[in-house]
Order: C-alpha cells, then structure tokens, then sequence
C-alpha cells in the first residue's frame, strides 16, 4: 500500500473533505476503511472516502466504510473528479454507505465527474441513499457525468434509495451529460417514483449525452421477472428521460447477461 505525490493542498471555491482533501499527483494501490461525515453548510462542498477534488491520478484503490454529507456532494471515492482528474481500476467495496441529507449530488464512486472513469466498480452490498428535499441527481457509480466526463467499461451493483420529488435516479449515471460506454448494472432496480426521473442506466440524459457499447444487465440481487417482462421493463425504462444520443445498439438494448436465482446464466 502506498501513496505516492499526493497533494493535501486546500481549495478555498471548493471545500473538500475526505482522507486527503485535494489530489495533484498519484494516489495509487491505496486500501482505505474509513467513516466520513461532513456537516459543511455549503451545497458546493465535496466530501468523498478518499479525496475530496481529483486533479490527478486514482489507480487501483478501494474504499469502504461510510461517507455521509450533509448539504454537499458526496461520493464513495471522489467528491468531484476535475476534467484533468482519473480515477482507474478502483472499487467501492459490500457493505458501504455513501449518502447525502440535503445535498444536490451523490455517488456510489463519485459525485460529480468531469474526467475520466475506467474500469471502476461499485460492488453490491454499497447503499447509495439521498434524502435531499431540492432537485438532486444520484447515480450507483456517478451522480453526475459532465460534458467533458467519460465512463468506461464500469459497473455498479448499488442499492440506490430516495426520498421525494425532482431527482433525477441512474443504476449507472443519474444525470449524464458526458460519454458512457461498456456498463454493467446490476443489484436492485432503482424503483420509479412520481415527479422523478429513474432509469436503469441513467436517470436523465441531456443533448450533450451519449450511451454507446454493450450493456450488461444482472439482477442476481433480487428476483428475477419473467424474461418478456424483464424486455418490457428495460425497454421502458432504460432510461427516465433522454435528449442525448443512444447509439443503435442500445436503442433496443440486448440484455447480453441474465442471472437467475439459482446461479444459472442465460443470454438473450
């Protein structure tokens, strides 16, 4: 286990809370277990298990434990992953909370993301929960994927759980703006709720987002519905609402992985 040029400098237009604050250089083959809870009243503050604002490089790390926000961004690695930020081969280990009480993003691996994610996983057993009363977005591995963010070959298994009106809800991605390709969803279903926007994959996409690649779908977690009505279900509500780009092979999405209660695997 090592760190290796890891900044702990402050950044005053962001106030960050986490095992360090702010990353300029690497953090890498880092084991964290660890209870964070920020009571900031400033919605723009970012708190995280492992570092708050990510301008540098997060490779191979797992975090689990609790991380709780009170107004601000929360994400089970990183608070907000800079447009230079990347996060790589990390894991949000069973048995982790990540949360916000009233504030406008949260993350099973991250907050809010302007860089890139690859080969990140959300393992099942985390519970992403929001009880914000304002508009927020929450997402099983980000809350929200900006313009210039990219998500590769993840997947996140949380159990995502909310409270009232205008969220905006993804297995994956609550609110995209930015480029997800090769996802993995699985653990329980986000359930749909009135005057919210929930989706399988993404909660809500705008004209900037894009789902492209192979979307795997496993529900070992839970029950599995009938094959035709587990079709319906996904066609419906793949995604809540969508102004983006949804490549061909995902318009009539092939759930390429199924996993029945017994263990079996079947592909459809």
């Amino acid at each position: 286990m090592q760190i290796v040029d890891a900044s702990f400098r402050d950044q005053p237009d962001y106030p960050a809370c986490g095992l360090i604050e702010v990353n300029h250089g690497v953090v890498k083959d880092l084991r964290v277990h660890a209870s964070n809870h920020c009571v900031q009243e400033l919605r723009d503050s970012i708190v995280a298990g492992i570092i708050g604002l990510n301008q540098g490089l997060l490779d191979r790390c797992t975090f689990s434990g609790e991380v709780q926000s009170l107004h601000g961004r929360a994400g089970g690695l990183v608070g907000f992953n800079a447009p230079d930020g990347r996060i790589i081969e990390c894991t949000v280990l069973g048995n982790t909370i990540v949360g916000t009480t009233n504030g406008p993003f949260v993350g099973g691996a991250c907050a809010v993301s302007s860089g890139a994610i690859t080969l990140t996983r959300v393992s099942r057993g985390v519970l992403v929960n929001l009880t914000s009363a304002e508009r927020a977005d929450a997402g099983g591995l980000v809350g929200h994927l900006r313009g210039d963010g990219i998500v590769t070959r993840c997947s996140a298994q949380a159990d995502i759980q909310f409270t009232g009106k205008k969220k905006v809800v993804g297995a994956i991605v609550g609110l995209n703006s930015g480029t997800i390709v090769d996802v993995e969803v699985g653990g329980k279903m986000p359930k749909w709720s009135e005057g919210c926007a929930v989706g399988i994959f993404i909660g809500g996409q705008t004209v900037t987002g894009t789902l492209k690649g192979e979307v795997v779908i496993d529900y070992l977690a839970q029950p599995v519905p009938l094959d035709a009505e587990l079709q319906a279900y996904v066609e419906k509500f793949k995604i809540g609402v969508n102004e983006g780009d949804l490549r061909r092979r995902v318009q009539r999405p092939v759930i390429a992985l199924v996993r029945n209660e017994s263990g079996g695997e079947g592909t459809h």
